[in-house]
């Protein structure tokens, strides 16, 4: 959590000044990935990818291909630095069951932002993460993502752009984010 608490904070400091978040918004629809880009989805632990973003990252990837429930999956047909592939961020325990807590996503949340660092030169298209099938609102998942701010490299949906804003131009940011990591341990 203190983790959480410290990438999120970097983004209130990166973002403290500005009237406008200028992350590059995620395409509604995203069909194929190209060459240095990885679709950011969220799956479940059984790695059961039947609905919604985590059925399109299915598709985009060559049929055989098996996509890891957590994490990165690389596209077979890479070569030296120009790859591309998909990563997932479960959001669920089984394709029926949702998490516990809010906070059961955030390792994945963390690893994306760290991985972003590690390939500036890979663009990252995050999705509404567990806001179709996992039942999570907007509102409540898109204040995990804030830490992904600073990362110029990866993208965010355009719903949760507003969102985003609202909470780094709160001049209550720091009172309000601990109400928020309330709500997601208790999930409220």
């Amino acid at each position: 959590m203190i983790l959480m608490l410290a990438h999120v904070h970097r983004a209130a400091d990166s973002y403290q000044d500005k009237t406008q978040i200028y992350a590059e918004i995620t395409p509604s629809f995203v069909t194929d990935i190209a060459a240095n880009e990885v679709f950011v989805f969220g799956s479940n632990l059984l790695g059961i990818h039947g609905g919604g973003a985590a059925l399109s990252a299915k598709k985009m990837m060559p049929r055989d291909t098996y996509i890891r429930p957590i994490g990165l999956t690389v596209h077979p047909e890479n070569s030296g630095d120009n790859w591309r592939g998909v990563y997932a961020i479960p959001t669920k325990k089984s394709p029926s069951e949702p998490f516990d807590t809010y906070l059961d996503i955030w390792p994945s949340v963390s690893n994306l932002i760290s991985m972003s660092e590690r390939f500036p030169h890979i663009k990252f298209l995050l999705t509404a993460v567990g806001c179709c099938r996992a039942g999570f609102t907007s509102e409540d998942v898109a204040p995990m993502f804030i830490g992904t701010l600073p990362c110029p490299n990866i993208t965010v949906p355009e719903e949760w752009a507003g969102i985003m804003q609202s909470w780094l131009h709160d001049t209550q940011f720091t009172s309000r984010l601990i109400g928020k990591v309330t709500s997601w341990v208790n999930k409220g």
